[in-house]
């Protein structure tokens, strides 16, 4: 036996879910998915905007510039060897660590858009 909240509970009693519950999971889902749908269109447009303010700052040959306030930019990725720990037991700390300089010397940048603070003026 075992309780749920303060009753006494057979282990082989049946669980049970009512009308009411199914037919708001059954709304629950549909708006989920419509939600999703949703969020797929944005993420679509997003990286379309991406990819052309990743051309422009490229065109540019600078590592960062502002267009209408927003500040678009070159920014350090993260360095990291994800087979680091299986290395050291083979080969010692001593290479893993010249390994990880090595690796942050070739960090990939990824854009940064940085939406423009009030007083930021429109540049074109």
């Amino acid at each position: 036996m075992f309780f749920v909240n303060d009753k006494e509970v057979s282990p082989m009693a049946k669980a049970k879910i009512t009308k009411e519950e199914l037919a708001e999971w059954q709304d629950l889902d549909a708006k989920r998915r419509e939600l999703e749908r949703e969020a797929r269109t944005l993420e679509t447009r997003c990286k379309q905007i991406v990819e052309k303010a990743t051309d422009v700052l490229k065109e540019s040959g600078k590592q960062s510039i502002k267009r209408f306030g927003f500040a678009i930019a070159w920014v350090a990725g993260r360095a990291s060897v994800s087979w680091k720990d299986a290395f050291v037991a083979e080969c010692g700390p001593e290479k893993a660590a010249a390994l990880q300089d090595e690796a942050s010397k070739n960090v990939p940048q990824k854009l940064v858009i940085t939406p423009p603070a009030a007083t930021d003026s429109e540049e074109e």
